[in-house]
């Protein structure tokens, strides 16, 4: 029989446990050693120093990672923009491209309150916005409702969609925005059938139906 062997005395030590960052705060070191102390408030949060983080105000919100203050948030209107510029089923890229960079460009001048253009419009407010992809299919707007009512913005959630650009994607979508009361608008869904406001409360959109007279 062999000989009983030694075990090896080369192993490296174990891996030091990393400090789980307190709630509504992030490291951005992750796969590293850290203490508590290293971990920063997530967008939408302030405080840290180890301690748990304090959402922002209701209405309020800050962009920055690392807020101390509360100071840091502001009177905010956080907007999930849905535009299908990759379409899942196909695997082709939209055309709706022209679209989002003209919402953008509104947002910019929105915002902009010192080059009398729509100054008046949201005066002591900054509209904060994350785009999402819903794919022109209706699978994918559902999932993307749901992370704008739930994970959006720090998991602060959306106060308002923009989008999507098709019915279809819109009736599935509002679905989900009905059922938490966040209001939807969309720039080129056209169907009839969306303005049966007891289906779909919370949906609003900008062109006429094709319905319309």
């Amino acid at each position: 029989p062999s000989p009983k062997q030694s075990p090896p005395t080369d192993l490296p030590d174990p891996p030091t446990r990393r400090a789980r960052s307190p709630f509504g705060s992030y490291n951005e070191f992750s796969g590293t050693t850290y203490t508590i102390d290293d971990c920063q408030c997530s967008p939408g949060y302030f405080g840290g120093g180890g301690a748990d983080c304090t959402a922002c105000p209701s209405g309020h919100y800050t962009s920055e990672f690392g807020s101390t203050s509360e100071s840091a948030c502001v009177k905010a209107l956080k907007v999930c923009m849905m535009f299908p510029t990759y379409e899942t089923v196909s695997g082709v890229y939209s055309q709706l491209h022209s679209i989002f960079a003209g919402a953008l460009s509104g947002i910019a001048e929105v915002n902009d309150k010192s080059d009398a253009m729509w100054d008046d419009l949201l005066p002591d407010t900054t509209i904060f916005y994350e785009w999402y992809n819903d794919g022109n299919d209706g699978a994918t707007g559902m999932k993307v409702a749901v992370e704008c009512v739930t994970t959006a913005f720090g998991g602060t959630a959306a106060d308002a969609v923009i989008g999507p650009s098709y019915s279809g994607v819109a009736m599935s979508t509002q679905l989900i925005l009905a059922s938490y009361g966040v209001p939807q608008i969309s720039h080129s869904a056209t169907s009839p059938t969306l303005s049966d406001a007891v289906t779909y409360p919370t949906f609003f959109r900008t062109p006429p139906s094709v319905g319309a007279a």
